[in-house]
Order: structure tokens, then C-alpha cells, then sequence
């Protein structure tokens, strides 16, 4: 009856980025789910980012519409202290899996963060939505190389084969980067062989 008086507090674990005690707390408790949603709009920018990453990790759908409204809120500047929240909003849908939130990754892949649009392309990789294959296919034109890489790699993730020639071009003519995304379209062009087969 009086669990609540003794069970942790949320926003401390938050704070302290407990998530597997969040995780565990939650599959006892479905409140918690609710208190991680409230807490994408808190005071404090590392409790929304935390709660944001903790819904990815605890997967339950009454998060979808909260992280994909987290997703949606790009200022479009330099100075934009939301990208984080973008980023690990982004990342939680993903992990959730639910297609829902498509459209709002597809509008990320034009963040005016880089690593928000990289998010939204590991994200759409994971969901594997034929939708995603001409927006991340546009994505490898990206002026940032990890935006490029991730793109390739959430291309091979889903398989389509409508996505080799922009893939081909990549692994041919992309030299920005030491670690490559070149290299990564190489491996995304296999998986894509290795599903025609």
C-alpha cells in the first residue's frame, strides 16, 4: 500500500544515470513509465536526455508520441542546447521500433545537428521501413561524413536494392573520413547482395 513512500525516486536516478535500476523499477511499477515521460520536459537538460534514453531501454509504446514530440523540437542554430535530447529521443524510437514515428526521422535527417541526423538514420536502419530508402539514399549526399557513414550503414540494415547505385557512388567517391564511409557502403552493398541471392 505505501510502496510508493519507499521505492527511489526517478528524477534522482535520472540524475545519476541509474538505468537499469530505472529499467527494473519500471517492470514493477507502470508509473514509472510516466514520470520518465514527464521528465522529457524538466528543468534540467540531462534529466530530459536521461528520460529520453530510459524510455529507449524500457520499450514501452506509451513513449512513442513524447520522444517523437522530443524529436521535433530542432530551433535550427548553432546554439540549439536541445540536440542531445534530439539524439537520444531519436535513438529510443529506434529501440521501441514503432514505424510510427517515420516521418518525424525522415524530417531529422535534416537537423541542423549532425549527430541528431545520424540518429534519426541508425533509427530508420533499425525500424527497416522501405519508406526510409529514398530519404536515407538522399542522406549520403549529407555534407558530414558521420551522417554519410550512418546513412550507408542503416541502408544495408534494410536491404533494398534500389539504394546500390547512390551506395556504389559512396564506396567510389567518398575520401572525407579516415574511418570511412566508404568502407561502410562497401559492407552495406554486400548485405544488399547477399539478400538478392
Amino acid at each position: 500500500m505505501l510502496d510508493w513512500l519507499f521505492r527511489p525516486n526517478v528524477r534522482k536516478l535520472l540524475e545519476g544515470g541509474r538505468f537499469d535500476q530505472i529499467k527494473e523499477l519500471a517492470s514493477k511499477d507502470e508509473k514509472v513509465v510516466n514520470e520518465l515521460i514527464k521528465a522529457l520536459r524538466d528543468s534540467n537538460s540531462l534529466v530530459c536526455d536521461w528520460a529520453a534514453r530510459a524510455l529507449g531501454e524500457i520499450g514501452d509504446a506509451r513513449a512513442v508520441e513524447p520522444l517523437i514530440e522530443a524529436l521535433r523540437r530542432d530551433r535550427g542554430d548553432w546554439q540549439d542546447s536541445e540536440w542531445f535530447l534530439r539524439l537520444e529521443a531519436a535513438e529510443a524510437l529506434g529501440k521501441i521500433g514503432n514505424a510510427r514515428g517515420i516521418e518525424f526521422f525522415i524530417a531529422a535527417l535534416r537537423d541542423s545537428n549532425h549527430f541528431v541526423r545520424r540518429g534519426a538514420a541508425e533509427a530508420l536502419g533499425e525500424i527497416g521501413d522501405a519508406r526510409a530508402i529514398e530519404p536515407l539514399t538522399a542522406a549520403l549526399r549529407d555534407s558530414d561524413w558521420f551522417v554519410r557513414q550512418g546513412a550507408a550503414e542503416a541502408l544495408g540494415k534494410i536491404g533494398d536494392e534500389r539504394a546500390l547505385p547512390e551506395l556504389e557512388r559512396v564506396a567510389r567517391e567518398d575520401k572525407d573520413s579516415l574511418f570511412g564511409a566508404a568502407e561502410v557502403a562497401r559492407k552495406a552493398m554486400e548485405l544488399i547482395r547477399d539478400r538478392m541471392k
